[in-house]
């Protein structure tokens, strides 16, 4: 057991170790937009037919605006990843059925063959934590369709372009505020 006698009530409560610490109007203003925002994506990905897939969209969000801080320089491997990791969960699901054995064994080779780069840092643009993330998940039984894939895709591509355009406005916003 961990004794945390020596550390203080906030330290405990702060999850993060880079966590910004919002005051509660500010936290309630970022709830609101957050609300609004969730509330936006979800209309356009139920206009576009994918609404039973937007997790897979959520998932993206979640990866480079939670984990990756909506880094710009990181925008490109989390997409790049998210939909390698798609299309070989996609692969997972299809080679096997349709080449058998060989099929299978050609899917684990090449999955083994990217767990081993990723551990090398090869390709990471490509093959980085996005990837397993995606791969991770579409191996699911529900991704077992050809419907499933294409509108994983749809809704990872909708998130992806919905966060990267909110991302420049907020800079843009920021940069502004800051000129004043």
């Amino acid at each position: 057991m961990i004794d945390d006698s020596n550390r203080n009530h906030e330290e405990l409560i702060m999850t993060e170790p880079n966590a910004v610490r919002l005051t509660p109007k500010s936290a309630l203003l970022v709830l609101i937009a957050i609300i609004t925002l969730v509330t936006g994506y979800m209309l356009l990905g139920t206009a576009l037919g994918v609404s039973d897939y937007l997790a897979m969209g959520f998932m993206f969000a979640l990866y480079w605006g939670g984990i990756k801080g909506m880094e710009p320089s990181e925008f490109a491997p989390a997409v790049l990843g998210s939909l390698s990791g798609i299309g070989l969960a996609y692969a997972v699901h299809v080679v096997p059925n349709a080449m058998g054995t060989l099929g299978l064994v050609a899917v684990l080779t090449t999955i083994i063959a990217i767990v081993y780069a990723s551990l090398l840092h090869i390709l990471p643009m490509i093959i980085n934590n996005a990837l397993m993330l995606y791969l991770t998940i579409g191996t699911a039984s529900f991704f077992n369709q050809h419907e499933g894939f294409l509108k994983s895709v749809v809704a990872v591509i909708l998130i992806a372009a919905y966060t990267g355009v909110l991302n420049i406005v907020i800079r843009k916003l920021k940069s502004r505020m800051r000129a004043l």
